[in-house]
């Protein structure tokens, strides 16, 4: 499958963000590398698939265009976010997601068997089975990124304040 990357025009049939040249040069500058037969086409469409998952301010620009951004009505630090592109942040999260996802499953399906025994007496006693890492993997990276066009808040989470 080749990348059709979205220009800020609505692209109908578009499917990334990011081409594969500025996933090397994300890395590049980082000091990071995809390892030796790494599908980096692959890495960018399970990042974008991570990214479309998520509720984002605004709404779509074009009819019919197939990804969340560009979107109108998005302000980053008080400014009005150009409806005609792709914000870089976004673009930087989708990087950031690639190079993690060859690594671990960015949206894994979650079966709810990591705790190995729970007893509640008079205390709480909790222990995690050694095998087995936690299904809710947080992106702290592309989080932080992203986190700024979502719709309810920090890390895709509601915002609750006290009065």
């Amino acid at each position: 499958m080749a990348l059709i990357v979205e220009d800020g025009t609505g692209i109908a049939n578009a499917n990334s963000y990011v081409s594969e040249q500025e996933l090397t040069d994300y890395l590049s500058v980082r000091g990071l590398s995809l390892p030796e037969g790494a599908n980096p086409v692959a890495l960018i469409i399970r990042a974008m698939d991570y990214v479309e998952s998520k509720d984002y301010r605004g709404s779509k620009t074009h009819v019919g265009q197939a990804l969340k951004f560009p979107r109108e009505g998005v302000h980053l630090d008080g400014e009005e976010v150009a409806k005609t592109s792709v914000p870089k942040l976004v673009k930087m999260a989708v990087c950031q997601l690639a190079y993690d996802a060859n690594s671990q499953d960015l949206m894994p399906t979650l079966d709810g068997k990591v705790i190995a025994r729970e007893r509640v007496e008079g205390a709480v006693d909790v222990s995690y089975d050694a095998n087995l890492s936690s299904p809710y993997a947080v992106f702290t990276q592309a989080e932080a990124l992203l986190s700024k066009f979502y719709s309810t808040g920090s890390m895709g989470l509601l915002k609750v304040n006290r009065a």
